[in-house]
């Protein structure tokens, strides 16, 4: 999997790195990453944070952009793992915003991979 960081000079930093990423992977079962060849820590800031989702998936480049520069790393990590979960469960879910019992379903699946990472990461 190759990983490609945006360049950017001052402001918000990225709430993930390349490394916690590789560890984030590792935990996750290996078919949610099957569909990702790319991985873009983007420099860009996401500003309307209703309309715009932080984690992106382009099934044509199998590319999964992350927008965490001045965002929560708890909260990144666990769209990370929604969007992987979902595009290897539900595909058509990726791009839609969930219903409350749609997002409760997929949060009961990915809890313990998120409980895993951050015992492991503890940083």
């Amino acid at each position: 999997m190759k990983f490609v960081i945006g360049k950017f000079s001052g402001g918000a930093l990225h709430a993930i790195d390349r490394r916690q990423l590789a560890l984030l992977f590792k935990t996750l079962p290996k078919e949610w990453l099957t569909d990702v060849n790319k991985v873009v820590l983007s420099a860009k800031i996401i500003t309307n944070k209703k309309k715009e989702s932080n984690v992106l998936y382009d099934a044509n480049s199998q590319t999964l952009t992350l927008f965490s520069r001045g965002e929560d790393k708890d909260q990144i990590v666990t769209n990370i793992v929604r969007t992987l979960a979902l595009l290897n469960t539900e595909p058509e879910l990726v791009e839609v915003d969930l219903s409350k019992s749609q997002l409760k379903n997929v949060d009961s699946q990915v809890a313990p991979y998120l409980k895993k990472f951050k015992r492991i990461n503890r940083g």
